[in-house]
C-alpha cells in the first residue's frame, strides 16, 4: 500500500465521527455530552469556581463554569498545571528578565533582555495598555492571572505538594541560586499584556530589512556603478511580482506561470507615482561600514530572537498555512477549515490546547502560553484560523543625531529635536544589577548608533504602543456567531495577520488585517534615487508616512465564486503590496502556496478526508522550496539536455528519465524528489556561489543567500510585470550565456552529492546514500527533530546527570505545522480534528518523571493522523 493511500484510510478512520454527526447520530451544536458531566477537578471558589475535565487519552482540559471568571481562572490553572515552568520563561522573555535567572550561565539572555526592553514597553506604558483594554477581556486577564497564581500556591503549599506538583525545573533553578526550589513570584496581569505584546509584533510584523538592502545596494553600486549597480538591485529585490499567487481571487488568468501580456499588471501603486514637482534627488547614504554595523545591528537581533526562542522554548518564529472551502465544493455539503501554525517544534510545544464552557460561552482549540483566549479554534457557530502576513508594517529610518549632547539630539523638520530617554534597570544573576538608557526619536526605538559619523537607525512600527488591540481582536473570535460579529473583530486587529473564518451558515472568508503605512509616493525607481520604500527612510521629516491603510480598503473576500481560499503566508491580493523578498521564496511567481490551490482546484468536490489529507502533500516540500520551483525549471532542464545530444551519457539519462515520470507531487521514496532537490540547490550554487555566474559573484563571496529561485526564473523566462521594469533592469547575463552547460553541470553535482555520505543541502540534516545506484535514492526526509531536545535548564540537568531523559522519538518536520486542525461545519453540527506534537503537556516531575502526555501525540503526527476535537 501506497503512503498516501494509508493516509487517506487513516484519515477515514479518523473522521469516521463526521459522518455519523452529519447524519443525525451526533449531538446539536450546543449541546452538554456525557463527559461534559465528567467529575473532573474542582478549582476555584465563589464566581471563579470551575471544573477541569481532561480526556483520559491525551490529558487535554475542558474547563466548565457558570460564571465567566471560573472559566478564566480554571484556564489558568490548566495552564499552570501543563506548562508552568513555560510560562515563566515565556513570562521574562517578554518582560526582558531572562537575565535575573540565567545570567551568570548564559550571558545570551543580558543581550535578550536588553533588546526587549529596548524594543518594548515599560511598565507604566503596559498599565496604561492594560487599562484601554475593553472591560470584559481587562476581567478575563485578571481572572486568568489569578489562576495562574493560586495554582502556584497550590503546588507549593506544603513539602508533599511540592515534590509532587512543582516542575523539576523550578528545582534545578533552585540550586543555581542556592534555595531548596525556585518558586516563580506572583504573575501579573502586565505579564500577560507584555507577552501579548510580544506575540502580536513578532508574529505579526513584517519589513525592517532596509539596512540589509542597502548594504547590499552598496556592494553592487560599488562594483558596477551607481546605475547598473541599481539595476541589479531592482533585479534581485523588486518591488512586486503581479504573477506571485495571492488569496483573493479576482479573475485574472492563472498565476504563478511566469506572466505575459495575457496577464494585464494592475497600475503602479501610489507608492510608486512620482510627486509632479519631485525630481528625485540623490541619496546621501553613509559609509559602507556604518551601515554594515546597522544591518548588523538588526541581523543580531534576529539571530539572538531565535537562539532564545530554541534553547528556552518561547516564541521566535512565525509562518503558517490555511484553507476554507465552501459547501458547494464538498462532499458532505458542508463548510470546512484549516488552520496550522508553523511556529517552531520544540518540546514542549509552544502551543497549548484548551475547551473552555462558559454561560453562552462554548470554544476550543489552541493558544500560547501566557494567554488566556483561543487564537486559533472554533465555537459553537464558527471556525477561525490566521496566518502571519508578510507586508511591511516596519520600517527603518536613519536619524541624523548630535550625540554631544544628553540627551542626544536629531533633526526633525528643521529642528534639532531631544532623543527620548528610557532607563533601565537589569538584574542579572549573581551580578550588580545594571542600569542603562535607551533611546527613542519620533520614528520609534534607536536600535543602533554611531557616534563618530553622528548616525543612530530607529525602528518605526505601524502597531507601536497598540498591540493590545489584536490582544482584543483575538479575543473577540472566540464570542463571534456570525460574519458581521467576526469582521468586526478582524477591524480591532493592529499587527499584521491573515484570518481565515468559516461558519455552519455556509460562509467562508478571507480578511487581511492589520496597520499597514501609507508610504509617500516615490519617483521612477528604473533609476537611483533619494526616495525608495526597500532602503532606510529620512528621519529628518522628508519621507514620513502619509497614514495608515483602513480597514475596509484591506483585502478581504467573502464567498468567492470559486468556493475555497487558500493561504500560506501569501501574497494578499494582486494589489501591488511593498514586500521586503530579502533572499527568500517571498510573493514571487515560485511560492509555495502553489501546492495547496492545486490540491483543491483539482476536483469539483473534496472530501473532508481529501482537503486534510492536502497536509500530508504539502507538508513534505522540502525546506528549500524546490518542489514547487519543479515545474518551471524542469522543462528547461529537460530542453536543455534533448538539444545537446554530446552532453548525453547513459547516468544522465537514468537521472532525466525517472524526472520526466515524476508527478512532481510524490515525495517519500521518489528518487527524483532527491535528485530535484540537489539540482535546484547545486543550481543556485552554479549561478551565485563563489565563482558563480550572476555578476555580482567572485571567489570571496557567497550569494546563494541573496539568490532566490524566482530571481532565477524571472531572468531564464524573460517574464513581464515585474515591478519596477516590467522584466529584468539590468543588462547582463545571469547564467553566463550558456544556461544548458550550468542545468547539465548542475546534475553531475546533484548525482556527486546524492551518491556520497556527506550532509545533503535544502534538507535538515539529510545525508546521501553512499551508493551510486540511482534507484537506491529514495527521498527519506531527515528524523530531524529529537522531542527528547528540551529546554535549556533540563538539558543542563541531563548533562549534569541530575535528570535521565526517556526517548520520546524522532520526527521528519519537514515543513510541517506545530498544531493542525482539521474542521467541520454544517447546519446543526461542528466537528472537528487535531494534533498537537509532541504533546498536551510540559511537566516533568521532581523525581524525573515525565507526564504521560508530554509526547503521546508524537505517533500521530508521524502518520499523518490526527484525533477528535471536543464537540462545542
Amino acid at each position: 500500500m501506497g503512503r498516501r493511500a494509508g493516509v487517506l484510510i487513516t484519515l477515514t478512520t479518523v473522521l469516521a465521527v463526521t459522518a455519523l454527526t452529519a447524519a443525525g447520530l451526533g449531538p446539536p451544536a450546543g449541546a452538554r455530552t456525557t463527559s461534559q458531566a465528567c467529575a473532573g477537578e474542582s478549582v476555584g471558589s465563589g464566581t471563579r469556581q470551575a471544573t477541569i475535565c481532561r480526556d483520559a487519552r491525551y490529558g487535554v482540559p475542558s474547563v466548565y463554569a457558570s460564571r465567566m471568571p471560573g472559566v478564566w481562572f480554571g484556564t489558568g490553572w490548566a495552564q499552570a498545571e501543563d506548562r508552568l515552568f513555560q510560562i515563566e520563561l515565556v513570562r521574562r522573555n517578554a518582560r526582558g528578565s531572562l537575565a535575573e535567572l540565567f545570567g551568570s550561565v548564559d550571558s545570551s539572555t543580558i543581550d535578550q533582555d536588553k533588546q526587549s526592553l529596548t524594543l518594548f514597553y515599560t511598565d507604566a506604558e503596559l498599565q496604561q495598555q492594560y487599562d484601554s483594554l475593553p472591560h470584559w477581556t481587562k476581567d478575563a486577564v485578571s481572572d486568568f492571572v489569578a489562576g495562574l497564581n493560586a495554582y502556584v500556591d497550590h503546588a507549593y503549599a506544603t513539602p508533599a505538594s511540592r515534590a509532587q506538583l512543582v516542575p523539576f525545573q523550578f528545582w534545578t533553578v533552585g540550586l543555581l541560586r542556592h534555595e531548596e526550589v525556585y518558586k516563580p513570584p506572583p504573575f501579573t496581569v502586565l505579564d500577560v499584556i507584555a507577552n501579548g505584546n510580544f506575540l502580536a509584533r513578532e508574529f505579526g510584523g513584517g519589513g525592517g530589512s532596509e539596512l540589509s538592502n542597502l548594504s547590499f545596494l552598496q556592494f553592487l553600486q560599488a562594483r558596477y556603478g551607481a546605475a547598473q549597480g541599481y539595476a541589479i538591485f531592482n533585479d534581485a529585490r523588486w518591488v512586486d511580482d503581479p504573477t506571485a499567487p495571492v488569496t483573493v481571487p479576482d479573475g485574472r488568468p492563472k498565476y504563478g506561470v511566469g506572466g505575459s501580456r495575457d496577464n494585464p499588471v494592475p497600475p503602479a501603486p501610489d507608492f510608486l507615482t512620482p510627486p509632479a514637482s519631485d525630481n528625485g534627488g540623490e541619496r546621501h547614504d553613509p559609509p559602507s561600514d556604518v551601515v554594515n554595523n546597522g544591518e548588523r545591528d538588526h541581523a543580531m537581533r534576529k539571530a539572538l530572537l531565535e537562539w532564545i526562542g530554541r534553547r528556552y522554548h518561547v516564541p521566535w518564529k512565525d509562518g503558517s498555512n490555511a484553507w476554507v472551502v465552501s459547501p458547494k465544493k464538498t462532499t458532505n455539503d458542508r463548510t470546512f477549515l484549516w488552520g496550522a501554525p508553523q511556529e517552531g517544534f520544540d518540546s514542549p510545544s509552544i502551543d497549548w490546547e484548551i475547551y473552555q464552557h462558559g454561560p453562552h460561552f462554548d470554544v476550543g482549540g489552541f493558544t500560547i502560553p501566557l494567554a488566556p483566549v483561543v487564537l486559533i479554534g472554533r465555537n459553537a457557530d464558527v471556525a477561525f484560523t490566521t496566518t502571519s502576513e508578510e507586508t511591511v508594517d516596519q520600517q527603518v529610518y536613519q536619524e541624523q543625531v548630535d550625540f554631544s549632547h544628553n540627551p542626544p539630539t536629531y533633526r526633525f523638520r528643521g529642528a534639532n529635536v531631544p532623543m527620548q530617554p528610557v532607563p533601565h534597570v537589569l538584574k542579572v544573576a549573581g551580578q550588580p544589577d545594571q542600569t542603562f538608557v535607551t533611546y527613542r526619536t519620533v520614528h520609534g526605538p534607536v536600535f543602533s548608533t554611531d557616534p563618530a559619523h553622528g548616525i543612530a537607525y530607529s525602528m518605526r512600527f505601524a502597531s507601536f504602543g497598540r498591540e493590545w488591540q489584536t490582544f482584543v481582536g483575538f479575543a473577540m473570535q472566540s464570542t463571534a456567531h456570525d460574519l458581521d460579529d467576526y469582521r468586526t473583530a478582524m477591524s480591532k486587529i493592529a499587527t499584521l495577520h491573515n484570518f481565515f473564518y468559516a461558519d455552519r451558515r455556509g460562509n467562508i472568508a478571507y480578511f487581511g488585517a492589520g496597520l499597514v503605512p501609507q508610504l509617500k509616493p516615490c519617483p521612477d525607481l528604473t533609476k537611483p534615487r533619494a526616495c525608495d520604500p526597500r532602503l532606510p527612510h529620512a528621519g529628518d521629516g522628508s519621507q514620513e508616512w502619509l497614514g495608515l491603510v483602513p480597514f475596509d480598503q484591506m483585502p478581504h473576500a467573502v464567498n468567492p465564486k470559486q468556493g475555497y481560499l487558500a493561504n500560506w503566508n501569501t501574497k494578499p491580493s494582486v494589489a501591488h503590496y511593498l514586500q521586503h523578498n530579502g533572499g527568500e521564496e517571498y510573493w514571487g511567481t515560485i511560492y509555495h502556496s502553489e501546492p495547496i490551490a492545486r490540491d483543491l482546484a483539482a476536483s469539483d468536490k473534496l472530501s473532508p478526508e481529501q482537503l486534510t489529507a492536502i497536509e500530508a502533500d504539502i507538508g513534505t516540500i522540502d525546506d528549500a522550496d524546490s518542489r514547487p520551483a519543479a515545474p518551471y525549471f524542469l522543462p528547461r532542464l529537460f530542453q536543455a539536455y534533448d538539444a545537446n545530444p554530446a552532453l548525453h551519457t547513459p547516468r544522465r539519462d537514468q537521472a532525466i528519465h525517472l524526472l520526466e515520470a515524476w508527478d512532481r507531487r510524490t515525495t517519500i521514496g521518489s528518487v527524483a524528489m532527491s535528485i530535484n532537490t540537489q539540482w535546484m540547490q547545486a543550481l543556485e550554487r552554479r549561478v551565485a556561489g563563489p565563482n558563480g555566474t550572476v555578476p555580482f559573484a567572485d571567489s570571496t563571496h557567497d550569494f546563494t543567500g541573496k539568490m532566490t529561485f524566482n530571481l532565477l526564473w524571472h531572468a531564464l523566462d524573460h517574464t513581464h510585470g515585474l515591478v519596477p521594469c516590467d522584466t529584468m533592469c539590468a543588462t547582463v547575463e545571469y547564467f553566463g550565456g550558456h544556461p544548458a552547460s550550468l542545468f547539465v553541470g548542475a546534475l553531475d553535482d546533484a548525482m556527486a552529492l546524492l551518491s556520497g555520505t556527506a550532509e545533503l543541502p535544502g534538507t535538515q540534516g539529510a545525508h546521501g546514500f553512499g551508493t551510486t545506484d540511482i534507484t537506491k535514492w529514495g527521498w527519506t526526509p531527515a528524523l530531524n527533530k529529537d522531542w527528547a531536545d528540551l529546554d535549556a535548564v533540563a538539558n543542563t540537568a541531563a548533562d549534569l546527570g541530575l535528570l535521565t531523559k526517556p526517548s520520546l522519538g524522532r520526527s521528519a518536520t519537514q515543513n510541517r505545522s506545530t498544531w493542525m486542525q482539521a474542521i467541520d461545519l454544517s447546519r446543526s453540527v461542528i466537528d472537528g480534528v487535531a494534533v498537537l506534537p509532541p504533546g498536551e503537556s510540559g511537566f516533568i516531575a521532581k523525581d524525573g518523571t515525565f507526564s504521560p502526555h508530554f509526547a503521546d501525540q508524537v505517533t500521530l503526527f508521524d502518520q499523518f493522523r490526527y484525533k477528535p476535537m471536543p464537540p462545542p
